[in-house]
């Protein structure tokens, strides 16, 4: 016992360390006309610790009905597991999306308070977005580019309100003028945070549902 106490300062300094350590999350999106893949990457521990989740495509089998590939890889090449769902809209338990709007009403506030927490938490290293877009009237083509710029301007500077920045955001849109509708795209971003804000933002949602789920 006397040997477990004069450890203890070690384990409290292991511990506030531990909470200083980055976690760095990667979002890839990518869209080329009807072909989408989408994959989160995630990055601690100094790289000791690292995995993906890549979602290829949803894919609409049969109306109302979508079925999700997905893959959970350790590295780069270690597939841990793979699964496929199908979800049908006609299979949704509405009591409990009904219970889930209840909740988020009455943790309104709590939930608002985490989001700014997070927000200020979180530093972006990187954010990308170029977009390729045309419909099948030229002018009309140009009159969509002009309305995604002037949304990417409000964008950024909404975004420049809630996150801190290590690089300049990059945004693109290019009108393509061919004769037939097209929407292609790809979103990249970087973004860190320390282990101890997902303790403290994850004890502060266990705190809210153990007080019955009020704020």
């Amino acid at each position: 016992m006397e040997l477990l106490w004069q450890l203890f300062p070690g384990y409290i300094a292991l511990f506030l360390l531990i909470q200083l350590i980055p976690v760095r999350i990667n979002i890839f999106f990518v869209r080329d006309d009807k072909d989408e893949f989408m994959t989160i990457r995630v990055n601690t521990i100094f790289s000791l610790l690292r995995f993906a989740v890549e979602v290829p495509a949803v894919k609409q089998r049969k109306a109302l009905e979508f079925t999700l590939d997905a893959e959970l890889k350790a590295g780069q090449d270690e597939l841990i597991r793979q699964e496929q769902e199908t979800v049908s809209l006609l299979d949704l338990e509405w009591e409990k999306l009904r219970e889930l709007i209840v909740y988020l009403q009455e943790n309104s506030q709590m939930l608002r308070f985490l989001l700014r927490f997070f927000s200020r938490a979180i530093t972006v290293e990187k954010l990308t977005l170029r977009i390729r877009a045309g419909l099948d009237d030229a002018a009309l083509t140009g009159l969509l580019a002009g309305l995604g710029w002037i949304f990417t301007g409000w964008f950024t500077a909404k975004v420049r309100q809630w996150f801190s920045f290590k690089a300049e955001p990059v945004f693109v849109i290019n009108p393509d003028f061919r004769a037939q509708p097209i929407f292609a795209g790809k979103f990249d971003t970087v973004f860190s945070m320390r282990m101890g804000h997902f303790v403290i933002g994850g004890s502060l949602l266990l705190l809210t549902n153990f007080r019955g789920g009020s704020v």
